[in-house]
């Protein structure tokens, strides 16, 4: 018999603006959400990876990807294949979003941690758009293979939006991007988001008000993974 599963998923993504972990709490920051998977941009590997608790046994860090020092995947769950989308003009062009295919329950999930260039000078603004359209299209490619997929980041753009998948944030998005990473200064701009499509629903979604170390605010979602499994123990 044919039975449907449903698995959640903490989904956690911050550009880190290159900070120490001890800077940004981030040992405290996956103690409060314990997430199942980090997509960070500006962020070092290396500094970062020693705050991870040891059940994040999939670390990735792609040092070239986005801007200095890097993008990092992390996650609790099994590693099937990761990978780059290509940059759009190389070699003018830095790849900006880095993919990892997880195992979860039964079934696969591809995460990707996007980081767009922002769109100063003003002659950078159709570049920005360009790599968001090559974004858009790698990720109608994954839905029409029936893929699950989640794709977060700093996407560089106010109030961001992909088409065929759903903002977690919903209805109620709010800031994430403040010019200095300082307690007093509230974030201006909303930068940051997670999207995910079919297969998927958003069960809750927030900013992590809390952590100031970064000028940009964390976002986290808690999402429902829905399956389809044989139960053998039906008659």
């Amino acid at each position: 018999m044919r039975v449907q599963q449903v698995v959640e998923l903490t989904v956690v993504s911050w550009n880190t603006q290159g900070r120490g972990h001890e800077r940004l709490d981030l040992a405290g920051a996956v103690d409060e959400w314990r997430p199942d998977v980090l997509l960070l941009q500006e962020a070092d590997g290396d500094q970062l990876g020693e705050a991870l608790p040891a059940a994040f046994t999939s670390r990735l860090w792609w040092p070239k990807a986005g801007f200095s020092p890097g993008i990092v995947i992390a996650s609790s769950l099994a590693l099937e294949d990761q990978g780059l989308v290509e940059p759009i003009n190389p070699p003018w062009d830095r790849p900006r979003v880095a993919w990892a295919r997880l195992r979860l329950g039964g079934a696969s999930i591809t995460v990707a941690s996007a980081h767009l260039m922002t769109p100063l000078p003003p002659d950078s603004r159709a570049r920005r758009d360009a790599q968001f359209r090559a974004l858009s299209a790698w990720a109608e490619g994954l839905h029409a293979a029936g893929d699950r997929l989640v794709v977060a980041g700093d996407f560089n753009t106010r109030h961001p939006s992909m088409a065929g998948m759903t903002d977690a944030s919903g209805a109620a998005p709010r800031p994430t991007w403040r010019p200095l990473a300082t307690s007093w200064m509230r974030p201006m701009l909303r930068l940051d988001a997670i999207f995910v499509g079919t297969g998927l629903s958003v069960l809750d979604a927030f900013v992590g008000d809390g952590y100031r170390g970064s000028d940009h605010l964390p976002v986290i979602a808690r999402i429902a993974v829905s399956s389809t499994a044989t139960d053998h123990n039906v008659t």
